[in-house]
């Protein structure tokens, strides 16, 4: 929407947040906060905080530097390339601060006049195929985890990844483990 209206993203919600506060004052605000999980709102507004840090400090420039010419150079290969290192970084750390990190190299690549669609699509199959694969997959599974710990605190963690991963048996679990 912002596009279309010439508007920066910060004042579009602005708009809708001050929307928000009209439409919703009738709800009670400490009710919808103790339904709110502070934990993870905290670790999302954290890691953009922190990508935003590392884009801002031409830490992301830097390594576009390097890779640019191999992008120039040969588009399949660095496609394949991006789609592998993806992979198996984002099975390291996690699909998601990987993919933000990403964007910004991404961008200024194609700021250069590079063509970058085959590279969004690498990026896409690889952290696709990371984080499938990670212990950290999914950050719903964890959040869903340590939600049923905490309602039936006495159930085995095994018996929570079980259900979690839909096991039928502790021998399937072992598998699926």
């Amino acid at each position: 929407m912002h596009n279309r209206l010439g508007w920066e993203p910060w004042f579009v919600t602005a708009i809708g947040l001050t929307a928000l506060v009209f439409i919703g004052k009738d709800i009670d605000m400490e009710e919808a906060f103790a339904h709110t999980e502070l934990a993870l709102l905290m670790f999302f507004i954290s890691l953009f905080i922190i990508v935003g840090g590392v884009e801002h400090s031409q830490f992301l420039e830097f390594l576009g530097t390097f890779i640019v010419p191999y992008v120039q150079s040969d588009l399949l290969m660095a496609t394949i390339m991006l789609m592998w290192i993806s992979a198996v970084l984002s099975a390291a750390i996690d699909n998601i601060p990987f993919t933000a990190a990403m964007i910004p190299i991404i961008l200024g690549m194609e700021a250069q006049g590079i063509n970058v669609t085959p590279l969004w699509w690498g990026l896409a199959a690889g952290v696709g195929m990371g984080g499938g694969t990670a212990l950290t997959w999914v950050l719903p599974r964890m959040y869903l985890s340590l939600l049923s710990l905490k309602k039936w605190p006495k159930m085995l963690v095994i018996q929570a990844w079980r259900l979690l991963l839909g096991c039928g048996s502790e021998r399937a679990c072992r598998l699926c483990l």
